[in-house]
């Protein structure tokens, strides 16, 4: 299993009190289904909850008259029926406590009895099997599966299925996958068609995300023959979801809702559901950002901005990273307006030089020069030998026009630059400042300009550029 299923599982597989509350009531009976030898006020009760499921002060009166005749096991599954919708109210509260209460001490009682039986004949099948559903109902699973193990060791492959079955229920509610498949597949070996194992195997199949397809087929199967059945409904809202075919996944959920409505089983296929959804939705958003950042390394920044737009509108709050992935694909679009807000918001949160010197860059690409200045100045005392930054920083104070400033900074990166075309910009951005001063009438620092870079080069073309400047601060003198 890989880790994003393991990390679904952990979110979706349900608890072992939803599991034995969704599943025991609904594997061998559904929930709806009027029990053998009840009064005459209960059968009617029942038989018209088939009709009206979301009747919840019938429901009550049921929970009641079933307390009355002490079946506390059924007035608990009816509770759990409006448990979600009640949970904080008063009434339902003490309703759940006296049935909780009672429960359990018949449990306990049945415990005490079973026990005894088991010790006078450790193969009286009927007390196994009472006894680890008593364990199993105080949700005592690790008992109940000790209990079914020991009975199931004397007894032939081939008998006692309805123990092996039992077994594996609680295995599996117990989250012990391969200890109940083992004892479930030998189980369809010998009856293919019991539509109680083929329900299990495809529950287990979704909740471990295993052979989705196994599990669909088997699905489909069990609701063909048990259209009402809750469990197989819930089950195929979970493996539509998982599948991401929501459609399906909704047209099932509609159904669980109209037969249970407002109950836990429901509201947890509901939950299901919508957070597949959302995942599906995340991982569409993940796979539109990935796109938009391939494209923009390959240099398809124009196919690439419309895509992280769409990304951006679609996902709140941004990730600091991603303001600056943004802010990237804009410069590169020269969008710079959009590009600066990005990184001003992705500096708002934290510092860091690199986009501090995009954001420059931007300052002084859009000729705000006293931004760039102010910028420029601060990252290169940082980094006092970061070139490209002083290279920047140069240029913007030629463009202010703090020309001795500017020629300190291009001289300064002359001296460390070996490379040829930005040896190349260097001189001819002295050049300029030399025209500047020229301009200024400041014929001395125009000549140390180009003596300076007389010395420097000897770079054919550089050398008549200086020729032709020095022809012309000549005419102004003249």
């Amino acid at each position: 299993m890989n880790t994003f299923s393991k990390i679904i599982l952990i979110l979706f597989f349900p608890l072992p009190f939803q599991l034995h509350a969704q599943i025991k009531y609904d594997t061998l009976k559904q929930l709806e289904s009027v029990p053998e030898q009840t009064e005459s006020h209960i059968d009617r009760l029942y038989s018209s909850l088939k009709l009206e499921p979301g009747n919840d002060q019938m429901r009550f009166e049921l929970v009641n008259e079933l307390i009355n005749a002490e079946r506390y096991e059924d007035a608990y599954r009816q509770l759990h029926f409006l448990s979600l919708t009640y949970k904080d109210d008063d009434y339902f509260k003490s309703l759940y406590k006296n049935v909780s209460g009672k429960r359990d001490s018949t449990n306990n009682a049945d415990i005490e009895y079973y026990t005894g039986l088991l010790k006078r004949n450790p193969l009286d099948k009927e007390a196994v099997l009472k006894l680890a559903s008593a364990y199993a109902d105080l949700f005592y699973y690790h008992s109940s599966i000790e209990l079914l193990e020991e009975y199931l060791v004397d007894i032939p492959k081939d008998q006692g299925l309805d123990v092996r079955f039992m077994y594996s229920q609680y295995c599996a509610w117990n989250y012990q996958w391969e200890k109940s498949l083992d004892q479930l597949d030998q189980l369809l070996g010998y009856e293919p068609d019991n539509l109680d194992f083929q329900l299990l195997r495809a529950q287990i199949d979704v909740w471990t995300i295993n052979d989705l397809g196994r599990a669909e087929k088997l699905l489909l199967n069990v609701y063909g023959n048990r259209p009402d059945d809750l469990n197989t409904i819930a089950a195929l809202v979970s493996l539509y979801s998982i599948k991401y075919k929501f459609d399906e996944a909704g047209n099932y959920l509609a159904k669980l809702t109209a037969l249970a409505p407002r109950t836990p089983q429901a509201a947890s296929a509901g939950y299901i559901l919508s957070v597949h959804k959302a995942i599906y939705d995340e991982l569409k958003l993940i796979e539109l950002k990935g796109e938009a950042n391939r494209l923009a390394a390959e240099g398809k920044c124009i196919e690439a901005f419309p895509m992280y737009e769409e990304y951006i509108a679609r996902r709140s709050p941004l990730l600091r990273e991603e303001f600056i992935e943004f802010g990237d694909i804009a410069s590169c679009v020269k969008k710079y307006t959009i590009a600066l807000d990005a990184f001003n918001r992705a500096l708002e949160e934290k510092f860091d030089y690199s986009t501090a010197l995009k954001r420059a860059k931007v300052y002084y690409i859009t000729k705000d020069y006293n931004n760039a200045v102010s910028e420029l100045e601060k990252l290169t005392d940082i980094k006092p030998d970061d070139d490209d930054a002083r290279l920047y920083l140069a240029d913007s104070y030629t463009a202010i026009y703090q020309l001795e400033k500017a020629e300190f900074n291009f001289n300064d990166i002359e001296s460390r630059t070996w490379e040829l075309n930005r040896l190349k910009y260097i001189y001819n951005r002295l050049i300029l400042l030399a025209e500047y001063y020229i301009r200024d009438k400041k014929y001395e620092r125009a000549s140390s300009v180009f003596a300076g870079i007389d010395e420097k080069t000897n770079i054919m073309e550089i050398r008549k550029a200086v020729d032709r400047k020095r022809m012309f601060m000549a005419d102004m003198l003249a």
